[in-house]
């Protein structure tokens, strides 16, 4: 087990030098600090005294971490925290990974080291869960989204297997019998789960339910569902009800579906994920299920507030979708 003394050795300080540092003490200089937190990092020291020097500093301000701000999803995310945060008397600290590990490794560390009240993650994916647990002992982190199947963290997440089983209930009830899955990602938490709640529908409902798989890379969600409906259109696939994997999914879907002359609903019905904002333009009208985005953020402040005030905890929770019917659905 690594110590303070460990930590003076490496640094070639005394340890009463890694005492004062850990709680950010004047009388030490801003460069042996930063050798020395560095240090703590490299050998995962995450100590109580480290607890204590980062709650003593109330900043009042939260930090969170998106994947990529330019999907209208995070964005959307990001405002309902800046709002949430400022009624309960918090500043937002917002940072985007831009769906890079490395940057998102960096990013969390900067909002560890400008010691923030707390932190609002949504990882890109569960590949770094063991790097951010060194710190989320030590600083209040709720996981949002795509959260990682594992003990020892807190999070927020909404039910996507409830969520794949209304969208693809909502077309069976309009009378489709053959449907199919667009756009899901296996390396997405949420899309696995969206998918697992479709089949299961479908074979509860006793009707047909395909999922399209693709291995290629394409620059965005849009496009991929975009270039996948149009591929299982040309292999002569027969279906009348489609699960778009998200409502930016669903756009690439209606775009492909007005170049090639089939109408929604009328010939096929389409069911999204997400209730984006433009979702209910009048020119989209999407039916899609709602992540209940401002429930998601809700809850996540709650969970930061009791672990501001009673200490850290592990708990997750589950937030409930919602259906919300359109003109894309009968």
């Amino acid at each position: 087990m690594v110590t303070i003394k460990d930590i003076a050795k490496k640094a070639k300080v005394d340890p009463s030098t890694v005492s004062r540092a850990l709680s950010d003490s004047s009388r030490v200089k801003d460069a042996t600090k930063s050798r020395i937190l560095e240090i703590c990092r490299e050998v995962g020291y995450t100590p109580n005294v480290i607890a204590r020097a980062l709650v003593k500093r109330d900043t009042k301000i939260i930090g969170m971490l998106v994947p990529n701000m330019a999907n209208s999803y995070y964005s959307e995310l990001m405002v309902i925290a800046g709002n949430q945060a400022r009624e309960l008397g918090f500043d937002i600290m917002w940072y985007n990974s831009f769906l890079d590990e490395e940057l998102e490794k960096k990013y969390f560390m900067q909002l560890v080291e400008y010691q923030v009240n707390a932190i609002i993650i949504h990882p890109i994916n569960g590949n770094q869960i063991d790097f951010f647990r060194r710190y989320t002992t030590m600083i209040p982190t709720v996981f949002i989204g795509d959260i990682p199947e594992t003990e020892g963290i807190c999070g927020v997440s909404t039910d996507n297997y409830k969520a794949g089983m209304l969208a693809s209930s909502a077309l069976i009830h309009g009378g489709c019998r053959h449907l199919v899955f667009i756009g899901a990602r296996n390396d997405r938490t949420a899309h696995i789960h969206r998918v697992s709640g479709f089949r299961d529908q479908c074979l509860q409902s006793d009707v047909r339910g395909v999922v399209e798989q693709s291995n290629i890379e394409y620059k965005s969600t849009t496009d991929r569902a975009y270039g996948m409906f149009v591929d299982t259109l040309d292999f002569g696939e027969s279906f009348d009800g489609v699960v778009a994997v998200n409502d930016h999914a669903a756009m690439g879907i209606i775009k492909a579906c007005n170049e090639r002359g089939i109408r929604i609903p009328e010939d096929m019905q389409l069911v999204g994920f997400d209730d984006l904002d433009y979702s209910s333009l009048p020119n989209i009208c999407l039916s899609t299920v709602s992540a209940e985005r401002d429930e998601l953020i809700s809850q996540s402040m709650d969970l930061i507030i009791r672990m501001l005030q009673e200490g850290i905890i592990c708990e997750s929770r589950s937030v409930a979708p919602r259906l919300i019917k359109r003109k894309t659905s009968l």
